[in-house]
């Protein structure tokens, strides 16, 4: 950076680098600070650095320097760490001596309570010393005495700075005043300083002793009956450390332990056989297998990684079968022809690209109408490409590359994810195993190989039968039609579900765990179950029909959806503040600019003109991923579950949103400084209406409005339909489940004069 970006006063960073405590506004050279903080490299960095703003990383470097200094000091010129301590120890003894002798001679009157006296609040030599064993006053420090304050006492107590003495002991005075500036005086073994020296350094010093101890007890080299030597038990003691995916050591296959062992490997588990007895590989699938969702529709069937080549030939099918030419559905042919021709050949399909071609090859003319694919093509053969020469090379099956994609979905260790590639495809050669090893899939889809590929349903009208991929390619139907009444895909899943509840029974929490029900969900689930539960009781036996009203929201016209880039390019076309610079980093993201405006730190910070919320300063860029700012919920979220981005969330500094904790309404002082801010950008369209509302409010809730926070959410409603349809299959087999639009049951209870729904 240039003098302008960032201009460090070098004499605070001198003293920071010291040790020494400075000054934001000093080590900066900032005369508009509103909070000014003072710190030092010994503090919590991880306190510090998010109150630092833009200047943080520049902190974070600096203490990185001064942490690697105190590493070179500790060490000296010792290549050992117990060298060092030997050093500082024999030190702190030579410099104890000359001090008590020196406050013998010029201070005799304090010798005892420099050195002897325990007081509560006294910071003398017991204190920091903390030698309180043959205290025997009843006194004595409530915690030991930090470095710097034994040093202001000592300095106060024997008034160093005008104490006279003689020539004799005038270099032993300059030596502890100038030790003492630096932070040299009577060293400590024990300090915090240790916190820099890496464990790398204690394992090379125990190997060396374990090496000379050898040479002394012949036994330490000797191999117990299972191959390991004490030396090779005690090194690997000191490393061992339980990887967090292999989780407890137990086998009994509960929900608290996934562990696999190698073979028939069996016998207790210590940290010197930890890797012959656990299989790593197969403990972390299971690890992650037990975290990852249930398909939506097949209980017992664990999801497909989202980038399965199946998975991923699914979602491009699912999409291109929508594909309609003057709102016509293209022909089959011209489908596969699409998928054949252009996802298999391309990494990346456009809308324009599937035009030119469908004009090209006369399924449609120019001026004819492309519909039923959204602005962008969402899904895309990437898998399949990155794959492609290994499979049309026959190097591998798609068997096998759907091994390694699911391996790849949650392998954490690179090493040990390349070693089972090696291991499982001997065949290839080192550069294609370095290729595939750099290739990183992650996240699951929500659907399962067996109900894509496994169940088989029949069209009602022809008589065919076949799977859903078969459907998906032999019909333009999209997933939805395939699970409507013209197939018989449902009652198979029904049977599915219901089978596998009878082989599987599991109380109603686990299957609400299994579906992958909210909390927020279970309650209004488990109540009308419990009433269903009290009507066939009272019947004694199960209902022929259950009526199951469906919520729906209002009714609004669909909108094509505009993407989050053109959103703000448009409103800072309308905008009368200079908007250019945010233009060009919108612009500098290129084709990745609608992904990663996904992100909704980087979606606020455009819409709020790269500015906090609650301060007006400038929001660094490059430091948005970091601590330093964080998503604000206006309206609390111990009030009400508002995740709206539009409405509730605002982008802030982290300190900020410390202090404003969980208030509302927000603080005066920042309403007061934000207001005219928040006005332009309501004016702009950059905020709504509904979020300005709320950010200038100065009235608390009323009481109406806490109660109103906890009424049903629309979407929790649908949600729980969702689920208890689904249990009510399982619980009552026989029964017929009917769906009634929500205004024919308003309509019904005002024909019969019922009561309204009760929505307590």
């Amino acid at each position: 950076p240039t003098k302008d970006d960032y201009y460090i006063n070098l004499k605070e960073l001198v003293s920071l680098l010291s040790g020494g405590k400075v000054k934001y506004s000093k080590l900066f050279n900032k005369n508009d600070v509103e909070e000014d903080v003072s710190f030092s490299i010994s503090d919590d960095m991880e306190v510090v650095l998010p109150q630092l703003g833009d200047e943080a990383d520049i902190v974070a470097k600096i203490a990185a320097m001064y942490d690697w200094s105190v590493l070179s000091d500790i060490l000296g010129k010792n290549k050992y760490i117990s060298e060092s301590k030997v050093a500082i120890y024999n030190k702190h003894k030579e410099e104890l001596a000359k001090l008590k002798a020196f406050v013998k001679k010029y201070a005799p009157n304090k010798y005892y309570e420099i050195f002897r006296k325990s007081d509560e609040k006294l910071k003398n030599y017991t204190a920091y010393s903390y030698n309180v064993s043959s205290v025997k006053e009843k006194s004595i420090p409530k915690g030991k005495a930090s470095r710097e304050d034994f040093y202001s006492y000592l300095k106060k107590t024997l008034n160093l700075d005008k104490l006279e003495v003689e020539d004799e002991d005038k270099d032993f005075l300059e030596q502890m005043k100038e030790e003492i500036k630096e932070g040299a005086f009577l060293p400590k073994q024990v300090n915090s300083d240790n916190r820099v020296i890496p464990y790398q350094l204690y394992f090379v010093e125990l190997k060396k002793i374990l090496k000379n101890a050898s040479k002394h007890y012949s036994f330490l080299n000797e191999k117990d009956k299972d191959g390991y030597s004490p030396i090779e038990k005690i090194e690997s003691i000191f490393e061992f450390k339980i990887p967090y995916y292999v989780g407890p050591l137990r086998t009994d296959n509960t929900k608290f332990g996934w562990m696999k062992r190698k073979g028939e490997s069996i016998g207790k588990i210590y940290p010197w056989n930890f890797n012959d007895m656990v299989d790593l590989d197969e403990s972390e699938e299971s690890f992650i297998r037990r975290m990852t969702n249930i398909c939506s529709y097949l209980p017992g069937e664990d999801v497909l990684p989202k980038w399965s080549l199946l998975y991923v030939k699914y979602n491009v099918l699912n999409e291109i079968n929508n594909i309609k030419v003057n709102d016509v559905l293209i022909s089959v042919e011209a489908k596969q022809r699409i998928y054949n021709e252009l996802f298999c050949k391309n990494k990346k399909v456009t809308v324009k690209g599937i035009k030119e071609f469908l004009v090209c090859n006369g399924y449609m003319q120019k001026d004819d109408v492309l519909s039923g694919l959204d602005e962008t093509v969402k899904s895309s053969l990437k898998s399949y490409h990155d794959f492609k020469k290994l499979l049309t090379n026959n190097y591998l099956s798609k068997e096998d590359v759907e091994r390694i994609i699911s391996r790849s979905t949650y392998a954490e260790d690179k090493s040990r994810y390349k070693r089972w590639i090696r291991s499982e495809f001997p065949d290839l050669s080192e550069s294609d195993i370095k290729y595939l090893s750099n290739l990183k899939y992650k996240d699951f889809g929500r659907l399962s190989k067996e109900f894509l590929n496994g169940i088989e349903g029949a069209n009602k009208e022809t008589g065919e039968i076949g799977t859903i991929m078969h459907f998906l390619w032999e019909t333009n139907d999209n997933l939805m039609e395939l699970l409507s009444k013209r197939y018989t895909f449902l009652d198979v899943i029904e049977e599915k579900r219901n089978e596998y509840y009878s082989e599987n029974p599991k109380n109603l929490n686990d299957q609400m765990d299994e579906m992958g029900i909210s909390n927020a969900v279970k309650r209004p689930v488990i109540r009308t179950l419990a009433v269903v539960k009290d009507i066939t009781s009272s019947l004694r036996k199960a209902p022929k029909k259950i009526f199951v009203e469906m919520a729906r929201g209002p009714e609004e016209k669909k909108k094509r959806t505009v993407s989050r880039k053109e959103q703000i390019l448009d409103l800072y076309k309308k905008c009368k503040e200079d908007t250019s610079l945010l233009e060009k980093e919108l612009e500098a993201m290129g084709d990745m600019a609608n992904n990663k405006l996904q992100s909704e730190k980087l979606f606020l910070y455009f819409m709020q003109l790269g500015k906090c919320m609650y301060s007006g300063d400038p929001i660094d860029l490059g430091q948005l991923n970091t601590t330093l700012y964080n998503i604000d919920h206006i309206y609390p979220q111990s009030y009400t579950k508002d995740d709206s981005i539009l409405n509730n969330k605002v982008l802030v500094l982290s300190k900020i949103n410390g202090d404003k904790s969980d208030v509302y309404p927000i603080d005066a002082k920042i309403r007061n400084k934000m207001i005219p801010f928040w006005t332009m950008l309501e004016k702009n369209g950059l905020i709504t209406s509904e979020k300005y509302k709320r950010l200038i409010r100065h009235t608390p809730f009323t009481d109406s409005e806490k109660l109103g926070f906890i009424s049903r959410q629309l979407v929790e409603t649908r949600q729980s339909m969702k689920a208890v349809t689904q249990l009510l299959n399982t619980i009552y087999p026989d029964t017929e489940i009917v769906y009634v639009k929500a205004n024919l049951a308003a309509n019904f209870k005002q024909i019969f004069d019922l009561p309204p729904k009760s929505r307590i």
